[in-house]
C-alpha cells in the first residue's frame, strides 16, 4: 500500500493525447480563454459558424458562453488547426456529485502534512514513510509559483487559485490535490528549465481546474464496499496521524489508487496542460526534451514515468504523441517576429530564440544542422557568420572561426563577413589582419550603412595599433592614424553625440596632438551644448578640458600641460586618454613619476586586465563553467593594484610588456598591507576615480559585475502609491561592465539601471544611444519615410501573430508605440520654434530626460521602495508597472517590455507576458471606451489606440500593491 494515500489523493505525471481518427471531434471542458471569435476549450480552439446550433440557458453564441463554463462542442477540424462546432452545449459550472467528499479529504491531507512540514504515506502494517520536508518559501519555491500564476487560466478566482508547495527529494514528480494544492519534487526542480517545468506542472493544474479528483470518483461507485472496508480497517491503527489519512484514503473508495486516473482524464490533463503551458507564454515544443530526460534517468517502463500499468504511454510514445499535438494546434509558436517560410528560415529562428535564452550550446546544434539545408544562399552566409561568432566568442576557437569567416568572404554578403572577421582579429590584438579585413569590407561594401561600418572598423584597428605603439613607448604617428581621424571626424560631424566614434576621435586626436579635434571629440561625447550644464561629477574637470584641449599641439605646451591634461582626462572619466599622454616618449622623464600620473596609469592597466578576466568568466559562464568566487578575485586584484599604487608600495607599468609582471608586483607588495575588507577597496576606487562597484546576483542572469564611473549625483524624492522616498541618482558613464545579460546579447539590450534600498542608479549609454535612434527615426528626412514603411509591413503582419499568440510579441505594434512617442517630443519642441541643430540637441536631451524618469526614477525607485519594505509579490512585474503608470510619455516607457523577451524564463520576460495578459484583459473589459476599437479583431494590436492617461490607468489597474486584500510588505 506504498502509494496508496499518495496515489489517492494526488494527480501524478502527464500523457499528450492522440485525437480520434474520424473528422468529427468532440471536446468538452471549460471555456478558459476567449481570441476575438475563437473560444479555447479542453486546449483546442474553437469557432462557431452561422448554423453552429447551441444549447444551454441563454447561450445564443460563443460571446454569451462566459470563462469557467462547461462546454460541449462537436465539430471538423479545419486546416488552420481550429474546431469549426456545428453544435454547442454550455452551462455555468456548479458543484456536483462528491465534489465536497473530495474538497473535505484533500483539505484535510494538506493541513496534515503543512502541520507536519512533511509528506508522508502510511504503509500496510500503519508504519510511515516519509517522502521528503515540506519547503514553503525560498528562490525555487518562487520560481514555480511564478510558473504556475502565468499558466492558470483567467476564471480562477481568488478562492480557486492553486497553492504550491516543494517537496524536498530527489526524485523527478510534481502533483496536485483536488482543492487546489500543488506539490512538486525538487529533484525535479532542480534538472528542468522553466519551458519543461511549464509542461508538467500545466498538466497537474489542468487536474485540478477540471476536477479530475470528483469525476474520477464518480465514475467509481462501484469500489464503494472496498473503500468501506478499508475505513473500518483504519481505524486499527495506532498513529493518529495516520489513521486520519487511511481515513480520507478509505473516504474517497480508493479511486485514484485502485487503477489511476482513466485514459481519458490523463489525455485530457495532457492536452489543457499543454495549452496552458502555451498561453503562459513557454515554449510547448520542449515537451519533447522533457521527455527525453525521464526516458534518459528511468527508462521506457519504470513506475515513474509509466504511472500505472495501461493508463499513461511510455516516455518514447509520449515523444510522438507531443509532437502530433503540436502540430495540429501549435504550428506558429515561436514568439519572434522572424516569419519562417523554409526549414532553414525556422531554423535561423529557433537559433535566435536560443541565442536569447543564452542556449549556447543548442544554438551550434541548431546552426550545424542548418548548414546542410538547402535555402538561399545569404541565409546560408548567415549561418557561418553566427557559427564563426560562436567558435571565437563563446567556445574560443579562435582559429575555427577565422578559416569560417574566410571562407565566408568567398560567398553572398562578403562585407559582412569581412567585418565579422576584422572584429576578430580586433579581439585577439591581430591589428594588421583587422586592418585588412576591414579595406576588403570596404571595396565589398554595397550600401552606405556597410560603408559606415567598414570605415569605423578601419579606424578602430588603426587607432587601437597606434595606442598599442603609444604605451610601448613609441610615438604611433603615421599616415594611417591621421586618416582614421578624418574619418571619425566626419562621423561624429554628421552624427554629433555618438558615442564610440566620438571616443574613438578623442584618442586618436590625443595621439596626433590635434588639441582642436579632442575638443570636438569631448564636447561630442558629453553633448556638451551651450547653457546647459555640465554633468555635475564631472563638471570641474570638464571645465578645465576646456581651457587645455585647445593648447595641446601649440608651441607652448608643455610638462605643465601634459600633466593636467592627464589629470583632466581621468576627472572626465577617459582613462586610458589619460594614460597615453604619460607614455608619450617626448614627454619630460619625471611625468610617470608624478604620484598621480602613476596612479592613472597603473588603473588604466587594472582596468583593461579587469575586462579581459571579466569577459572571460562570462564566456565560461554561458557554458556552464563560470566560478562566481574568479569574478570577486578578478574586481578585488583591481582594488589591491590601485591600493598598492596609492599607498607607494609599487612602481607604474613601463609598458605593455612589462605590464602584467607589475600587477603582479603591486599585487604582493599590498597584501602585507592590504585593506581590511572589499568596501574599503571599492571606496578607495570611489574616491580617487568615481569608481561604482556592485557585484550581485541578479535574477535571470546569475552572479553579475555592475561596474561604471559616476558622472552625475543628486537626491530625488520618489513618490508611488502613498510611498515617499528620498533616493539618490547616481548616473554612469565608461562602463567596465554592464552585466553577463548585456555581454550576451553584445549590448542589444544593455542594462540601464539598477537599485538598491537607498540608491538607484543609470546606465548613461544606454539612454544615448536609445536617444540618437529615435532622431534617426523622426529627425531625418531622408530614413523617415523607409522607416514608415517597414512599420505600416510589420503592422500588417500582427493580427496573424496575435491570432497564433495573443500576448506574444508584435513587432509592428512596438514600433509604432516607440514612433507616436518619437512624435511627441518632436512637435512638443517644434511649437518653441527649435529648428536644425538646435531642435536636434534638444530633442536628444528631451528624450533622455523623459526615459530616466520613466525607467529610472519610477522604475529603478519603485525597486527602492520594495526592496525596503521587503514586499511578497513579484517586484520585477511592479516596477514595470510603475515604469508605465509614472512615465512622462508612457508609449516610450512601453519599448523594455513591448520586446522579444516577451514571455521568455527571465524575471523580466516572465513580467512582460503577465503584463501583455493584463492589458489584454484591460482592454477587454474596457471595450466600450476605446476609441477606434475593432470589436471583431485580436485586442493586443490596437493597444496604442488607447490615450496616454488610459495607458496608465491599464497599468495601476494591475499593480498588486493597489489589489483589494494584497499584502503590499513584510
Amino acid at each position: 500500500m506504498l502509494r496508496s494515500v499518495v496515489g489517492l489523493v494526488l494527480v501524478l505525471a502527464v500523457v499528450v493525447p492522440v485525437l480520434g481518427a474520424t473528422n468529427e471531434e468532440h471536446v468538452k471542458g471549460y471555456a478558459e480563454w476567449r481570441r476575438g471569435d475563437i473560444l479555447i476549450v479542453e486546449g483546442q480552439l474553437v469557432r462557431a459558424h452561422p448554423g453552429t446550433q447551441f444549447k444551454g440557458d441563454r447561450i445564443r453564441g460563443l460571446d454569451s458562453i462566459a470563462l469557467g463554463y462547461e462546454v460541449e462542442a462537436k465539430g471538423e477540424r479545419d486546416k488552420s488547426g481550429v474546431i469549426v462546432a456545428r453544435e454547442i452545449k454550455a452551462k455555468p459550472n456548479g458543484n456536483a456529485m462528491f465534489e465536497s467528499d473530495v474538497l473535505d479529504a484533500t483539505n484535510e491531507i494538506e493541513r496534515v502534512w503543512v502541520d507536519q512540514g512533511r509528506m508522508f504515506e502510511p504503509g500496510e502494517d500503519g508504519s510511515e514513510r516519509t517522502i521528503g520536508r515540506i519547503i514553503e518559501s525560498g528562490p525555487q519555491a518562487d520560481r514555480v509559483r511564478a510558473i504556475v500564476h502565468r499558466l492558470a487560466p483567467p476564471y480562477l478566482d481568488a478562492e480557486r487559485q492553486p497553492r504550491v508547495y516543494l517537496v524536498d527529494t530527489e526524485e523527478w514528480n510534481a502533483a496536485a490535490m483536488g482543492n487546489g494544492a500543488i506539490w512538486v519534487y525538487t529533484g525535479l526542480i532542480e534538472s528542468m528549465s522553466d519551458d519543461e517545468l511549464a509542461i508538467v506542472l500545466g498538466h497537474e493544474l489542468a487536474h485540478y481546474t477540471h476536477e479530475h479528483s470528483r469525476r474520477q470518483a464518480k465514475s467509481s461507485m462501484w469500489r464503494g464496499l472496498l473503500g468501506l472496508g478499508a475505513l473500518i480497517a483504519a481505524q486499527a491503527l495506532d498513529d493518529d496521524t495516520a489513521r486520519t489519512v487511511a481515513t480520507v484514503a478509505a473516504g474517497l473508495g480508493l479511486t485514484v489508487w485502485g487503477s489511476g486516473y482513466s485514459r481519458d482524464l490523463e489525455d485530457q490533463a495532457d492536452r489543457v496542460g499543454l495549452r496552458y503551458a502555451h498561453e503562459g507564454g513557454f515554449d510547448v515544443g520542449a515537451g519533447t526534451r522533457l521527455w527525453g530526460k525521464f526516458r534518459d534517468r528511468y527508462g521506457e517502463s519504470d513506475s515513474v514515468t509509466n504511472f500505472f500499468v495501461g493508463s499513461h504511454s511510455r516516455p518514447s510514445d509520449r515523444i510522438r504523441n507531443i509532437e502530433r499535438e503540436l502540430d495540429r494546434n501549435y504550428p506558429a509558436r515561436t514568439p519572434w517576429s522572424f516569419e519562417p517560410t523554409s526549414e532553414l528560415e525556422a531554423s535561423l529562428a529557433a537559433a535566435t530564440a536560443a541565442n536569447v535564452a543564452h542556449d549556447i550550446d543548442r544554438e551550434h546544434r541548431i546552426l550545424e544542422r542548418a548548414e546542410a539545408l538547402p535555402g538561399p544562399a545569404t541565409l546560408a552566409a548567415a549561418v557561418q557568420r553566427q557559427l564563426a561568432l560562436l567558435d571565437w566568442r563563446y567556445y574560443a576557437r579562435i582559429q575555427p572561426g577565422r578559416e569560417r569567416l574566410h571562407r565566408a568572404t568567398s560567398g553572398p554578403d562578403p562585407a559582412e563577413a569581412w567585418l565579422a572577421l576584422s572584429r576578430l582579429e580586433l579581439a585577439t590584438h591581430n591589428h594588421a589582419a583587422a586592418r585588412v579585413a576591414a579595406d576588403r569590407a570596404l571595396l565589398a561594401a554595397d550600401t552606405r550603412a556597410l560603408l559606415a561600418r567598414a570605415q569605423f572598423a578601419l579606424a578602430q584597428a588603426v587607432v587601437d595599433q597606434a595606442a598599442r605603439a603609444r604605451r610601448a613607448g613609441e610615438l604611433g604617428q603615421s599616415n594611417a592614424l591621421r586618416a582614421a581621424l578624418d574619418a571619425l571626424l566626419a562621423m561624429v560631424n554628421a552624427e554629433p553625440g555618438s558615442l564610440p566614434p566620438s571616443r574613438w576621435l578623442l584618442r586618436a586626436a590625443l595621439l596626433l596632438d590635434r588639441g582642436d579635434v579632442a575638443l570636438r571629440a569631448w564636447r561630442s561625447y558629453y553633448h556638451v551644448i551651450a547653457g546647459r550644464p555640465l554633468p555635475n561629477a564631472i563638471a570641474a574637470a570638464g571645465e578645465r578640458l576646456e581651457n587645455l584641449l585647445p593648447r595641446l599641439g601649440s608651441p607652448a605646451a608643455d610638462a605643465t600641460l601634459q600633466r593636467d591634461l592627464m589629470g583632466a582626462l581621468a576627472g572626465c572619466r577617459f582613462f586610458e586618454e589619460a594614460a597615453l599622454m604619460a607614455f608619450d616618449p617626448r614627454a619630460e622623464t619625471g611625468l610617470r613619476d608624478d604620484s598621480q600620473a602613476r596612479q592613472i596609469i597603473v588603473y588604466d592597466q587594472a582596468l583593461r586586465d579587469l575586462r579581459a578576466r571579466v569577459e572571460e568568466y562570462y564566456r565560461r559562464t554561458i557554458l556552464g563553467a563560470g566560478d562566481p568566487a574568479s569574478l570577486t578575485e578578478s574586481v578585488r586584484t583591481l582594488g589591491l593594484t590601485v591600493w598598492a599604487a596609492v599607498y607607494g608600495h609599487s612602481d607604474a607599468p613601463e609598458s605593455d610588456e612589462t605590464e602584467r609582471s607589475n600587477s603582479g608586483e603591486a599585487e604582493a607588495s599590498a597584501e602585507s598591507e592590504a585593506p581590511g575588507s572589499d568596501e574599503a577597496l571599492w571606496a578607495l576606487l570611489r574616491e580617487r576615480f568615481g569608481t561604482s562597484v556592485r557585484l550581485a546576483r541578479t535574477p535571470g542572469s546569475g552572479y553579475d559585475l555592475h561596474m561604471g564611473h559616476v558622472i552625475e549625483a543628486q537626491t530625488r524624492i520618489v513618490q508611488q502609491y502613498g510611498r515617499t522616498v528620498e533616493l539618490r541618482l547616481v548616473i554612469l558613464d565608461s562602463m567596465v561592465s554592464q552585466g553577463f545579460t548585456d555581454w550576451a546579447w553584445e549590448g542589444r539590450t544593455g542594462t540601464r539601471g539598477y537599485s538598491s534600498p537607498t540608491m538607484i542608479y543609470q546606465v548613461r549609454p544606454a539612454f544615448v544611444v536609445e536617444a540618437l535612434q529615435a532622431w534617426r527615426s523622426v529627425g531625418n528626412p531622408r530614413t523617415r519615410p523607409q522607416l514608415e514603411r517597414r512599420m505600416q509591413h510589420e503592422s500588417t503582419l500582427d493580427e496573424q501573430r496575435a491570432r497564433a499568440n495573443p500576448y506574444g510579441y508584435l513587432p509592428g505594434l512596438a514600433m509604432r508605440l516607440r514612433h507616436q512617442g518619437y512624435v511627441q517630443i518632436l512637435e512638443g519642441l517644434e511649437l518653441e520654434a527649435l529648428s536644425g541643430d538646435n531642435l536636434r540637441a534638444a530633442f536628444l536631451a528631451q528624450y533622455q530626460d523623459d526615459v530616466r524618469e520613466s525607467s529610472i526614477v519610477a522604475h529603478e525607485g519603485r525597486h527602492a521602495m520594495d526592496l525596503r519594505d521587503r514586499v511578497r509579490y513579484p517586484r520585477e512585474f511592479a516596477a514595470k508597472l510603475s515604469e508605465v503608470a509614472f512615465a512622462p510619455r508612457p508609449r516610450l516607457s512601453m519599448l523594455a517590455i513591448m520586446s522579444s523577451t516577451i514571455g521568455t524564463s527571465s524575471p523580466h520576460g516572465r513580467a512582460n507576458l503577465a503584463i501583455m495578459q493584463g492589458l489584454v484583459a484591460w482592454m477587454d473589459e474596457h471595450r466600450d471606451q476605446i476609441a477606434g476599437l475593432d470589436p471583431q479583431g485580436p485586442l493586443l494590436p490596437q493597444f496604442d489606440r488607447l490615450t496616454d492617461e488610459q495607458i496608465r490607468a491599464a497599468f495601476r489597474s494591475m499593480d498588486p500593491a493597489l489589489l483589494p486584500g494584497a499584502p503590499a510588505v513584510q
